[in-house]
C-alpha cells in the first residue's frame, strides 16, 4: 500500500452552468458531499450534478469518487401553473 504522503488527491470540478467554476480536493474513495449552486436560473429547478453537459450520468451525495473529474449542473425548465377563481 502506498504511504498517505504518496497518496495522490483527486480533483473535482463543479460547473454550474452560471458562470461560477469551483473545485475541491477529495481523497480516493472518499464519499463526496455535494453542493447546492449559489446562483439561480429562471424558470428552471436544479435537478443535480451529471458527468456530462447533455446531463445523463448523475452523480449522488456520498458516491465515492475515484479520479479527477467536472461536474455540471442539471437544470430542467420548471412549470407553474396558476388557478384563478372567480364567482358566478
Amino acid at each position: 500500500f502506498a504511504s498517505p504522503s504518496t497518496i495522490k488527491p483527486y480533483y473535482v470540478t463543479f460547473d454550474d452552468g452560471l458562470g461560477n467554476i469551483n473545485t475541491i480536493e477529495v481523497k480516493p474513495n472518499e464519499a463526496i458531499d455535494l453542493p447546492i449552486p449559489d446562483g439561480t436560473k429562471d424558470n428552471y429547478a436544479f435537478c443535480g450534478w451529471t458527468k456530462t453537459l447533455n446531463g445523463t450520468d448523475y452523480v449522488n451525495n456520498g458516491d465515492t469518487i475515484n479520479d479527477t473529474l467536472t461536474l455540471y449542473a442539471k437544470w430542467e425548465q420548471a412549470f407553474s401553473v396558476n388557478y384563478y377563481l372567480t364567482k358566478q
